[in-house]
């Protein structure tokens, strides 16, 4: 099951995810890890690239996940990892997966602001659930100078975190 938005709310009703979770990216931490760890299918795997709901968190005032114990008894792996670790890879992984996106097997979604006005509401939805995919500012000034590297370095930070959970998974 591919989710498009998922939160810790959703999490708490079962039909949500009726067979389970057999992988989960996680980059977010906090309560969400938590409920994900409530849906766990016996041997999940979850790559672990960071726990945005902490960054800004003094370690001291952090609330801890109440239930790893979840991955004691459905023998759950999460493995950290960092993506310059991985740098040495992509160019390889752009080439096979740029077919995939003149498939259109692999689509990037994102959320476009307006405007450097909108500078602040774009940067506070990064650590809110507001948001689905890509955040970008458009500039209204040149709006149609921008549309192609805007694609295109959004299709790259897609890439980049596509040969990540790829490379963790094989």
């Amino acid at each position: 099951m591919v989710m498009e938005k998922i939160n810790e709310n959703n999490l708490r009703n079962d039909a949500y995810c009726p067979n389970g979770i057999d992988i989960y990216f996680e980059n977010v931490g906090g309560k969400m890890l938590e409920a994900v760890l409530n849906h766990v299918n016996k041997y999940a795997r979850i790559p672990l690239c960071g726990m945005i709901s902490d960054y800004n968190t003094p370690w001291t005032e952090r609330e801890g996940v109440r239930n790893l114990l979840n991955m004691v008894g459905k023998e759950v792996m999460m493995k950290g990892f960092l993506v310059r670790s991985y740098l040495n890879r992509f160019g390889d992984f752009v080439k096979e997966m740029e077919g995939y996106f003149k498939l259109g097997k692999i689509n990037s979604k994102h959320k476009v602001y307006n405007g450097i006005e909108s500078f602040q509401e774009c940067f506070a939805s990064l650590f809110t659930s507001s948001n689905v995919g890509k955040v970008v500012i458009q500039n209204n000034e040149c709006s149609s100078c921008w549309a192609e590297p805007l694609s295109s370095f959004r299709n790259s930070l897609h890439v980049l975190a596509l040969s990540v959970r790829c490379i963790l998974l094989n």
